[in-house]
């Protein structure tokens, strides 16, 4: 009887988590579209991301391309272009001033990122699917652990870190307690993750 009893308390325990977390990740979701529409975010085009050129009156040249592991795009006339760490309009920018030398009159161009492929975050350990997932917009951690299946049974709910490497090359490590957020007896305690952090959950 006593294990039994130990059994239902365990099972609601875990009910009440995914619930709470659950309500969690659909409110941040939502926060996630509302940072993405901010005013001032500019996004940076990576690798593997799928970019849309436009060239307004000139359908020949408008085309939709992916960048490559180079960092680099092809389109007509302009060949060769860097697309990798820069704007969409600082792309369409340069192939502004690239097009005149073929046209008598200035082309007007628009880039548009149809498909984001280059920013990833990493969820390992005790968790139901390990793996790499794409940050189709702004992640928190409690997503990224969402979108991993949740946390096993085995796992140390206190001991989640984020392994963050700095542009200088300094690895930052980020305690995170899972178990705490859950619970929400703390308010605060997700935050939002970077391109190519690492969640460790032991």
């Amino acid at each position: 009887m006593d294990l039994k009893r130990g059994q239902l308390r365990s099972g609601s325990q875990t009910s009440i988590e995914l619930a709470a977390m659950v309500c969690m990740v659909m409110a941040l979701g939502s926060l996630s579209a509302w940072c993405q529409d901010t005013p001032g975010d500019v996004y940076i085009v990576g690798e593997q991301d799928v970019i849309s050129i436009t060239v307004w009156g000139q359908e020949a040249l408008s085309v939709s391309v992916p960048v490559r592991p180079d960092g680099r795009i092809s389109m007509p006339l302009v060949g060769e272009l860097v697309a990798a760490g820069r704007s969409p309009e600082q792309i369409g920018q340069t192939i502004e001033e690239i097009l005149p030398q073929y046209f008598t009159t200035r082309q007007m161009v628009s880039v548009i990122v149809t498909e984001i492929n280059s920013k990833k975050v990493y969820v390992l350990g005790q968790v139901q699917n390990s793996g790499v997932f794409d940050m189709r917009s702004s992640l928190s951690i409690m997503q990224a652990i969402a979108m991993a299946g949740g946390v096993t049974e085995f796992a140390d709910r206190n001991g989640v870190t984020v392994i963050r490497h700095l542009p200088d090359g300094i690895e930052h490590r980020i305690n995170f307690d899972y178990k705490k957020a859950v619970s929400n007896k703390v308010a605060g305690l997700d935050f939002f993750l970077e391109p190519g952090d690492i969640v460790v959950v032991p």
